[in-house]
C-alpha cells in the first residue's frame, strides 16, 4: 500500500516538473517571437552573424516595449507604426530617402512622412499611429456626414446663408500663403540638418575602416548623399 502511494506522489511530482518546463519553453518562445535583429539595413529574427556580442542590435516588438502612454492602435495603424520603425533604422545606418523609396516604392507616402518627422523610433511610431487614427476618424466622419445627407438631414447646420466676402478670402489666401512658405523653410532647414547628420555618420564610418566592399558602399552612399544635398539646396 505503501509502495503505491508513494509511487502515485512520484507521478504527480513528475506531471508538475513536466508542466513547469512546458510554461517556461512558451514563454521562452513568446520571447523570442517578440524580437528582430537589425543587420545593416536588413532585419531578421535571428542574431547577426559574426555579431559581437549577439544581439546587440537587438530590438523588440512587442507591446510591452512601447511607452506606457502609447495609445492602442488598431492592427492596420500598429502595421505603419512598425513599418516607420524599421524606415528610421535604416535611415540611422545611413540610407537616404530616396534609396528606400527606390527600395520600397509602395510605402513612399510613408517614408516621406517618416523622414519629415525628428525624434526617436518609439516616438515616430507613435507619432504614424496616431496620424493613422486620425484618418481613419475623418473617414468614419466623412462616412456619416455621407450617409446623414442621403436621409436628407444635413450633418451640420449652416450657420448663415451669406458667403464669405472677398476681403476674407483674400485674407485667408494670404495667411494660407504664408504658412506654406513658412512651412516649406522649415522643412528645408529641417531637412538639410538630417543630411548634414547623415553625412557625418558615414564620414565617421569610413575613418573607422572596413573591408573593401564595406569601404566602396560606404563611398557610394556618401556620393548619393552628397548628390541629395546639392540638389536640395543644403
Amino acid at each position: 500500500m505503501d509502495s503505491k502511494k508513494q509511487g502515485g506522489h512520484m507521478l504527480k511530482n513528475k506531471y508538475a516538473i513536466f508542466i513547469c518546463a512546458a510554461a517556461l519553453m512558451g514563454s521562452m518562445l513568446q520571447a523570442h517571437a517578440q524580437r528582430m535583429y537589425r543587420c545593416g539595413n536588413a532585419y531578421q529574427d535571428r542574431p547577426c552573424e559574426g555579431a559581437q556580442p549577439p544581439g546587440k542590435e537587438l530590438r523588440d516588438f512587442s507591446g510591452s516595449a512601447a511607452p506606457a502612454n502609447r495609445p492602442v492602435a488598431d492592427p492596420q495603424c500598429a502595421r505603419l507604426g512598425e513599418e516607420a520603425v524599421k524606415i528610421v533604422w535604416a535611415r540611422e545606418s545611413g540610407a537616404t530617402r530616396e534609396q528606400q523609396i527606390a527600395a520600397n516604392a509602395q510605402n513612399q507616402q510613408l517614408i516621406d512622412s517618416v523622414y519629415y518627422k525628428r525624434g526617436s523610433a518609439p516616438e515616430i511610431r507613435t507619432a504614424i499611429e496616431a496620424e493613422c487614427m486620425a484618418e481613419k476618424q475623418r473617414q468614419a466622419a466623412a462616412l456619416a456626414a455621407a450617409a446623414a445627407g442621403a436621409q436628407g438631414i444635413p450633418a451640420v447646420p449652416p450657420p448663415s446663408s451669406q458667403g464669405p466676402s472677398a476681403n476674407d478670402i483674400s485674407r485667408f489666401q494670404q495667411r494660407q500663403d504664408e504658412e506654406i512658405a513658412a512651412n516649406q523653410e522649415a522643412f528645408k532647414k529641417t531637412r538639410c540638418a538630417d543630411l548634414s547628420r547623415q553625412a557625418e555618420n558615414l564620414r565617421r564610418q569610413e575613418r573607422a575602416g572596413g573591408s573593401s566592399g564595406a569601404m566602396s558602399r560606404l563611398h557610394e552612399l556618401r556620393t548619393n548623399l552628397e548628390a541629395t544635398r546639392r540638389r536640395e539646396g543644403c
